[in-house]
């Protein structure tokens, strides 16, 4: 998504951080932008940021013993990155699959065979699949469990929340009902649900790939995201 700011100018959302970070040679300064950024496209004001590293994404999910995944399609990847440059296949096949870290990681990252939509969504889903396994486990109700699992991936993340607002938000979370959380991906299909972008000519970006806003003021995903969180109900129906 092509975005702009004033500290960056124009930029694609997913070089935002870096270009700010270095920029102002300061990563709160990434923080503080993408942030900036995630409010005016969702309308929705941003408190607190995580940042995890590959690292720690593959130890998050070897620490609560694998995530139970089900795998909407049958994923075939020739050309998943290899650390020296190269490539390797990555295949997994559809149904309900127990990931461990190094396959959880593959299964977000992999996207030569199919979409960055489709790979937005698969990261949603590991992300609640992280959280049940952690309720299952008890880890959000014990203070030194989620002390274990924080020094785990110590030098793998950053965020701007305390030790203690994790708590006070842990002990929310046990409460809440799976059924009620709403997952929403916007894209370029306008005959599908969150259809509110376009894909410009390259010519007009130096020839990369975008994508715009369909009304350039982001206000048709503001009362999309709005709508879902005041008629939930209705709006899922």
């Amino acid at each position: 998504m092509y975005i702009r700011h004033e500290l960056i100018g124009g930029s694609r959302i997913n070089t935002a951080f870096q270009t700010a970070k270095y920029k102002e040679d300061s990563e709160d300064a990434g923080f503080n932008t993408i942030m900036d950024i995630t409010e005016g496209v969702t309308g929705i004001e941003m408190h607190y940021y995580a940042m995890v590293d590959f690292n720690g994404l593959k130890s998050i999910v070897d620490a609560v013993g694998g995530v139970e995944i089900d795998v909407e399609e049958t994923i075939y990847d020739p050309y998943y990155p290899t650390e020296n440059y190269g490539y390797q296949t990555f295949s997994l096949g559809k149904g309900l699959q127990t990931l461990d870290g190094e396959t959880a990681l593959k299964y977000v990252r992999s996207r030569k065979t199919t979409s960055d939509f489709d790979r937005s969504k698969r990261q949603q889903k590991l992300i609640f699949a992280i959280k049940d396994k952690a309720l299952q486990l008890k880890i959000l109700t014990s203070k030194s469990k989620m002390t274990n699992l924080l020094n785990a991936i110590n030098d793998h993340h950053k965020t701007n929340m305390t030790f203690r607002e994790m708590v006070t938000m842990s002990e929310v979370a046990i409460d809440l009902d799976k059924s009620n959380f709403v997952s929403l991906v916007i894209h370029d299909d306008p005959n599908s649900k969150g259809g509110f972008l376009y894909t410009p000519p390259r010519s007009q970006f130096n020839d990369a790939f975008v994508l715009l806003s369909a009304d350039g003021d982001y206000s048709q995903i503001h009362t999309f995201v709005d709508m879902h969180r005041k008629y939930t109900a209705s709006m899922i129906n």
